[in-house]
């Protein structure tokens, strides 16, 4: 079977931006679509997986509203696609408030398309999640806002990051020391990592954080992966 093709949209972006970006794109073997922002993009993203969504911003905010909750829906063909905003001037602080909101990243529309690229290559190269229920012990760095110590419960793990279940609440950028104490596993898996967005409660439904994996003491990141392929393994099996 052949490899699939992955997809990208473009839309809500002048025809200049949107020729020097998309041809950059297109170079590296990826399909480009591109379409003008209107209400019709609403349904597009409903009902056509793309991997990733590039749009234009600023957009009127009833209609952005209307646009995230249809791409995140649970039966939107892109509810896992990656969404990149290019801002237009001013625009870009206003950007950067909507990562974790249902937006993944923020690029000011004067970025070059080497740095496009790079967000898209690291939107397509998520690393495969683990469902497993893991409890987790939370301790912030001593300079950070936020309870001294959570107990949470992770949702999904993988060799990047974790969604973690809990009622703490950090802000982005919350650097802490975890515990992650696996089924089956005896000693807990131990690191350093980092809040990279806030659940989201009316796609989500639970309160709790997302997080990127910024390190790992000794041997823990090997146990971690070993663990990670064998469930992967195993749910491939059954």
């Amino acid at each position: 079977m052949g490899q699939t093709t992955q997809l990208v949209l473009f839309t809500g972006l002048d025809d200049v931006s949107c020729a020097r970006m998309a041809s950059a794109v297109r170079s590296r073997g990826i399909d480009v679509l591109q379409t003008p922002w209107s209400n019709d993009t609403i349904e597009l993203c409903a009902k056509t997986r793309f991997d990733v969504v590039v749009a234009g911003y600023p957009i009127p905010a009833a209609q952005f509203g209307r646009f995230i909750s249809a791409l995140r829906a649970q039966h939107s063909a892109c509810r896992r696609a990656g969404l990149i905003l290019l801002t237009g001037p001013g625009a870009l602080d206003d950007g950067l408030r909507l990562v974790g909101h249902g937006v993944n990243k923020v690029l000011s529309r004067n970025s070059s398309p080497v740095h496009l690229q790079q967000a898209i290559d690291d939107l397509l190269r998520i690393a495969p999640r683990v469902t497993v229920r893991a409890s987790a012990r939370i301790v912030p760095r001593r300079e950070e806002r936020g309870p001294h110590v959570a107990l949470c419960q992770t949702v999904n793990v993988s060799r990047t990051g974790m969604l973690l279940r809990g009622w703490a609440h950090y802000p982005v950028g919350t650097r802490f020391d975890f515990q992650l104490h696996f089924p089956g596993e005896g000693d807990p898996i131990r690191g350093e990592a980092l809040v990279a967005r806030s659940t989201d409660m009316e796609r989500e439904r639970f309160d709790g954080f997302g997080a990127r994996f910024l390190e790992f003491e000794e041997a823990d990141e090997q146990r971690l992966d070993q663990f990670l392929t064998e469930e992967l393994n195993s749910s491939q099996v059954h």
